[in-house]
């Protein structure tokens, strides 16, 4: 960093500005301006030169442009992108200016960041097209003279520059150039690519041979070979170091899918699956060192790359050995147990208000004291990221009883969805025991009986056929019983019945065709009949939102599909569950009937 203290703007600049200069950082620049005189930082020429040292390096993925905004963020209120800087703070003047500047300087490093920001913004700015031999090729040259030189602070940045240089010299066909940057690049990997680095290094020249093979053509099978040696020496240190380390199966890995896409563009196609078993062998060498749950882990990686290669056989044998790794991966996970004392007052208190007034009145308290509402799960969600952004970030796995992983919440075009229903079933769950208390008051009072549910309750209900009350009868038996099992299996088929009633009474559709419709028709999954607008507006979002977290999104309790399916042992079927599922079927009873005068159908569900 520059330490002597200047006066004016030209000293500043001209500090950078020499042929020994090297290593600077963009920020530097704008810390030296800042700490000039407030009427000289302030001056128009200060605030371009601000403004071009403020914008980030490789970010085309926000404008497709080499330079982009350092800080993005979304407008809560509207959802809007907002970038510091933003390209539209650049005037036509700002572009006059940094052509200028790139006629004098001598520094690559500063004649490369002004004729960037002119290539790349002047005809978004002015409507003209940067000049050909100036911009264009000067650019170009300009980035090759600091890769050359040696003026990058850090080994990384020579790389995605020498890449940036080779895609404009492809643009604009430039053969000497191309030469140039396909040079530059075999002189970075001898300095730099050593088999100790991260791929970020070593796979870099293999990247750009894979988009531009043409320009490469000369030196393609020399640094295949090399690949493909440092494959076999990584494959070596896995076998013999597996045990204590996992790091040379993972540089195996990436080295794994550089040459796939290699061979892949080539045609030998053949010559993938055996890179890929030797890589998962290199990993199985590490199962015992990392655990169940990380070999579990990189299994699934396997398996994608398998997919992405069309190995799906391959891909599938896989899960035999996931599943064998369930009980180690249990063993990986530590309980943890968190008591939280409550004023016993306040516990009266509660359940004075819950268990007064008359039978109906204490009936529907109970049915919308531990309903969720959507509304106040998204302010609890958006607090908590507020406070812990980054364990936001993280991705969240799911497993089953035998260890065996489900879902990945937090990822995909989904995630914040994922989260929410994630969110909302353990929020339920750390009320279960007060839900379960509150049945068993409500049966000591006499008030939660079979008798009062099914003739009470669902007196004269348009969702319950008469041939699945005697199964819904015994089902209600089994659960005041405490028999959970039986109450389980019996209520949660017969749940799916009535909500493919609660379809067909409001006008929606229970059937769809099979995937080949010659074949005729099949019902729809609960699933899809809780996405029809006629269930969501009879019911409600939070009544269906709480159907799903119980029943059918894998994010949560999934209870449909688990049950249906078999894949749930014995001691799942607890209070717990058998608690949620009769609070859920009750909750139906709070759907009445239009009256008569009206067409026939269902009041939406005030809650």
């Amino acid at each position: 960093m520059n330490q002597k203290k200047f006066h004016t703007l030209n000293e500043t600049l001209l500090s950078f500005d020499s042929t020994e200069r090297k290593g600077f950082y963009d920020y530097e620049v704008v810390e030296a301006i800042n700490e000039l005189p407030e009427d000289i930082r302030n001056s128009r020429d200060a605030q371009y030169e601000i403004l071009a040292f403020s914008f980030s390096e490789n970010a085309e993925k926000y404008w497709g442009t080499f330079y982009g905004p350092k800080i993005t963020w979304k407008r809560k209120d509207t959802g809007e992108d907002i970038y510091t800087p933003d390209r539209s703070q650049i005037s036509a003047d700002a572009i006059s200016y940094w052509e200028d500047r790139a006629n004098i300087v001598v520094n690559p490093l500063l004649k490369m960041r002004y004729t960037g920001l002119v290539l790349d913004f002047k005809k978004f700015v002015t409507g003209k097209q940067p000049d050909f031999q100036k911009n264009w090729k000067g650019n170009i040259i300009s980035i090759l003279e600091t890769v050359e030189g040696d003026y990058p602070e850090h080994a990384l940045s020579c790389y995605y520059y020498t890449k940036h240089a080779l895609d404009l010299s492809v643009t604009i066909n430039d053969k000497s150039l191309i030469e140039r940057s396909v040079e530059a690049f075999l002189t970075l990997d001898k300095k730099y690519a050593t088999d100790d680095d991260k791929p970020g290094l070593w796979a870099r020249t293999f990247e750009a041979l894979l988009k531009h093979r043409d320009c490469f053509s000369k030196y393609e099978n020399d640094i295949l070979q090399a690949h493909i040696e440092r494959f076999d020496r990584f494959e070596k240190l896995a076998m013999a170091e597996g045990a204590q380390t996992d790091i040379h199966g993972h540089h195996m890995q990436d080295q794994a899918e550089l040459l796939a896409e290699y061979y892949k563009l080539t045609g030998y196609v053949g010559d993938i699956k055996p890179l890929l078993d030797r890589t998962m062998n290199a990993f199985r060498k590490s199962f015992k060192l990392r655990g169940g749950m990380w070999a579990q882990g990189m299994i699934e990686i396997m398996q994608r790359l398998y997919r992405k290669y069309h190995l799906y056989k391959e891909a599938n044998y896989l899960f035999a050995e996931i599943r064998q790794l369930g009980e180690a991966a249990l063993k990986d996970l530590s309980p943890i147990s968190i008591s939280i004392p409550i004023d016993n007052a306040l516990i009266e208190q509660h359940w004075n208000r819950m268990l007064s007034g008359t039978p109906e009145e204490q009936g529907l308290k109970f049915l919308l004291e531990y309903l969720p509402r959507i509304d106040n799960e998204r302010a609890i969600q958006e607090k908590e990221k507020e406070e812990a952004p980054f364990f936001d970030m993280m991705r969240t796995t799911t497993i089953n009883s035998k260890g065996i992983p489900i879902s990945y919440l937090g990822v995909g075009h989904n995630s914040e969805y994922q989260k929410l229903i994630y969110g909302i079933y353990n929020r339920l769950r750390m009320v279960n025991s007060f839900l379960h208390q509150h049945i068993q008051k409500l049966k000591e009072c006499g008030l939660l009986t079979t008798d009062y549910v099914m003739n009470s309750m669902f007196k004269d209900s348009l969702v319950i056929l008469n041939e699945q009350r005697n199964i819904l009868e015994r089902g209600f038996e089994a659960f005041f019983q405490e028999d959970y099992l039986v109450a389980c299996h019996l209520l949660i088929p017969q749940f799916e019945s009535v909500i493919r009633n609660v379809c067909v009474t409001t006008g929606g559709e229970i059937l769809r065709p099979k995937s080949n419709p010659e074949a005729g028709n099949e019902y729809k999954s609960l699933e899809g009949l809780l996405d029809q607008d006629c269930v969501k507006k009879a019911l409600g979002e939070d009544i269906v939102t709480y159907y799903k977290v119980l029943f059918t999104d894998s994010s949560a309790g999934n209870w449909r599909n688990l049950v249906s399916h078999g894949l749930l042992g014995a001691d799942a079927f607890n209070a717990d569950m058998a608690d949620r599922v009769f609070h859920a079927f009750l909750i139906l009873s709070l759907v009445k009937p239009i009256e008569k005068d009206e067409k026939e159908g269902f009041n939406s569900v005030e809650t």
